[in-house]
């Protein structure tokens, strides 16, 4: 990693926090992000969570300046932390929104929208179960969802196991040409955003603002949320745990969330500074 990179954009789940301890981060990743930061590189936070799980990960990593951005609910949002400031927030059109729901209600899958605790279903199967412990969210009846309220930057779909998801990511393509989709979650999870957003438009956008070039900065992920930013950035690394479309897209590859490759990742880039 022999690259002078000034940004790192850095995923959350199973990347820095597992499904059993959401919150928690290892000793090692702190300490290898503040050090980064120290050294002034920018460390930006680009998860497919909303504001609501995400920024009580990122409260916990604005140790200077250089920790202040986070990119949230698939790049529908960027946000700058310390000074409270919103660069942008985008959503889907409630039209479109309401097409996508109901065409998900038609093949019995379930729904989830950011900022929502709640995962949407006909039927309370055992995948809609697993799923809704996964997300710590209650599984409740489709017909007490409020499209009305619901937010609209990004709509969720959980349509059962990974061969359903794929085939249901392949009706949705099909049906939705005029928004992104990606699947995610291990394979098992749809999100849904509106055309040209995701991880590498927010990212895009943040560097152009800080005045340094995509090229020059690092991203470290799991899924195939971030593979757009992975195909742009200079150095892409792939945890061991990821899905395993997202590999041959990575430059490099580090330990699983569990032995804290995200400090792996990160030592390697400054050991070369």
């Amino acid at each position: 990693m022999s690259q002078q990179i000034k940004a790192i954009f850095i995923d959350i789940d199973k990347t820095l926090t597992t499904s059993k301890d959401k919150l928690k981060m290892s000793i090692d990743d702190i300490h290898a992000i503040k050090r980064a930061q120290k050294k002034g590189i920018h460390i930006v936070i680009a998860t497919g969570r909303s504001e609501v799980d995400a920024f009580p990960i990122h409260d916990q990593l604005m140790f200077n300046d250089f920790g202040r951005h986070i990119i949230h609910s698939n790049g529908s949002v960027l946000d700058d932390r310390k000074n409270n400031k919103r660069y942008f927030e985008k959503t889907l059109p409630k039209k479109l929104m309401n097409q996508i729901i109901k065409f998900a209600v038609e093949n019995n899958w379930a729904l989830k929208f950011s900022n929502d605790d709640q995962l949407y279903a006909e039927h309370k199967t055992f995948m809609f179960k697993m799923i809704s412990k996964a997300f710590n969210v209650d599984v409740v009846p489709m017909k007490t969802l409020n499209s009305k309220t619901a937010n609209q930057r990004k709509v969720g779909i959980v349509a059962g196991n990974r061969k359903q998801a794929k085939k249901a990511l392949e009706m949705l393509k099909e049906k939705f040409d005029n928004v992104e989709i990606v699947l995610t979650g291990q394979g098992y999870y749809i999100e849904i955003t509106a055309k040209g957003i995701s991880k590498y438009s927010a990212a895009k956008f943040l560097a152009k603002d800080l005045g340094f070039e995509l090229s020059e900065s690092m991203a470290i992920g799991d899924s195939m949320n971030d593979a757009m930013l992975f195909k742009h950035v200079g150095v892409s690394v792939a945890m061991a745990n990821s899905m395993k479309e997202l590999f041959p897209l990575s430059t490099h590859q580090t330990d699983s969330v569990k032995k804290s490759g995200v400090s792996r990742a990160i030592n390697s880039l400054i050991k070369k500074r």
